[in-house]
This record gives structure tokens, sequence and C-alpha cells, in this order.
């Protein structure tokens, strides 16, 4: 029990830099704030005992540094792709659950480099959170579960109030 409690405290630490990341209006800091709830939840992963997670967002948190750092390109999209996939599944114990978060972190590994604006990043956010809410919910991470649904609510919010559609994967910027 005290493992439990323990990993959703870690979730909530994770939580307040997921939501910093859904409010801002700024492309670089939403990946920096990525960066630092990542390396958060790596650590919340291995104590839920979810190795395929943590490589997930140990993997996420490369991604993320280096879109901040804005070096993030094709061969890079293509190594972390790899490696999310095969270290996954290599370290996967949950069977299909252990999956989510290997496909949902190379589904976002993708939509970052193909993201052009805010817009098309905030949408791709909300199919990923979609994933995690999920997530959290099967491996009893109750803050997570909490904490990604206000993300993805934040998202919708953001995109609400910003004033942009949700044909994002259409647009030239």
């Amino acid at each position: 029990m005290k493992r439990l409690i323990f990993a959703n405290a870690l979730s909530l630490v994770g939580a307040v830099f997921l939501w910093l990341s859904c409010t801002t209006k700024n492309k670089g800091r939403v990946h920096f704030y990525q960066m630092l709830q990542c390396s958060v939840l790596v650590v919340s992963q291995l104590v839920f005992g979810r190795p395929s997670g943590a490589v997930a967002m140990g993997v996420a948190c490369v991604r993320n540094g280096l879109k901040y750092l804005g070096i993030y390109n094709a061969p890079f999209t293509s190594v972390l792709l790899i490696l999310t996939l095969a270290l996954g599944v290599y370290f996967n114990t949950g069977g299909v659950l252990g999956l989510v978060p290997v496909l949902a972190g190379s589904f976002f590994t993708v939509a970052v480099y193909r993201a052009r604006s805010l817009r098309t990043l905030k949408i791709s956010m909300i199919v990923l959170l979609s994933s995690w809410v999920i997530y959290s919910a099967l491996i009893y991470d109750f803050v997570g579960l909490v904490s990604n649904g206000v993300a993805l609510v934040l998202n919708l919010l953001t995109i609400r109030r910003t004033g942009v559609g949700f044909s994002a994967f259409s647009e030239k910027k």
C-alpha cells in the first residue's frame, strides 16, 4: 500500500509539470515542462512495477529535451521510435496493457516531429492523454488518471480559448 501511495505522490509531481505544459501558449515551454514531467514519471512507473511505462517515459524525456533544444529531427525521431518500440516490448511485463504506453509514446514521438504548430501539438497531446487516462485507470494510478484527465480538458480549453479548430493535421504552417 505504501508503494502505491508513493507512486501516486510521484504522479502528482509529474501532474504539475503536465498541467503547465497544457496551459502554456509557447511551444518550446510545452516540451520543457513535458521533459520534467517525464523524468518524474520514469520513477513513478518503476514504483508501480511498470517497466514498459518507465521506458516510454524515459524515451519521451529524451525526445522532449531534444525538441526543447531545437535539435529534434527525422533521424532522432526514427531512433527514438525504434527505442520506444523495442525496449517497450522487451521490458513489457503487463501483456496488452503494458503496450498502451509503448504505443502512445510511439505515436507522440512521430507527432512531435510532424507538429508544425501549437495547435497540432495540442491535438496530438489530446490523443496521447486519452491513452494515458485509460492506462492510469487500469494500473490504479489514480493521480495519473485525474491529472491526465484534467490535462486533457486543459488542452481542449486551450484550443478553444485560442480560437483554433481541429483541422490541425491539414495545415501547412
